[in-house]
């Protein structure tokens, strides 16, 4: 290809398509665009070792935050975020739907999404319970978002129902 064949700035187009960002650290590549525009290319979609310690540090964030005053007393505890699936795929960087394909391809990637969803239950009931989040919020992200569910009375009731035939009706 020729210079020609790529617009004004875009001088060196066939490198920066054919590179892919680093997908351990997250780093863009750096387009020679004039005013230097971030590109990602390509899926960063490669499940190794990195992302277990990545999701294993985003399992183990703390259910609250501790806001002190200028004395080191604990003066309020504040939620932090709520563990999710969106959440994790922001904090590995890869897309929600690649998150659910490596439940059904990776049994150990399984097995922390358990952890995350019981991560998940347990921070709605501490912060439901304290008052920390609105009731009416909590329940809809509880059944939402979790297996959890609404209990509903159900009730079966009987009744004696007679049918009478006659002859006139013995024809139909």
């Amino acid at each position: 290809m020729s210079k020609r064949d790529f617009p004004e700035g875009l001088t060196n187009a066939p490198e920066v398509i054919n590179k892919e960002p680093d997908s351990l650290t997250k780093e863009p590549l750096k387009s020679n665009l004039p005013h230097d525009e971030v590109i990602f290319l390509g899926r960063r979609s490669e499940f190794n070792n990195s992302l277990i310690v990545k999701m294993k540090t985003y399992l183990d964030s703390p259910l609250y935050e501790e806001l002190k005053d200028d004395d080191g007393k604990v003066t309020k505890r504040v939620p932090t975020e709520m563990p999710s699936i969106v959440g994790l795929a922001i904090e590995i960087g890869v897309h929600r739907k690649t998150v659910h394909a490596w439940i059904n391809k990776y049994e150990d990637f399984a097995n922390y999404i358990e952890l995350l969803k019981q991560k998940q239950k347990r921070w709605l009931l501490y912060h439901g319970l304290n008052k920390n989040i609105d009731g009416n919020f909590g329940k809809f992200v509880a059944i939402n978002c979790t297996d959890m569910t609404d209990k509903k009375e159900h009730s079966i009731t009987t009744e004696k129902i007679q049918i009478n035939i006659d002859s006139d009706d013995a024809e139909l």
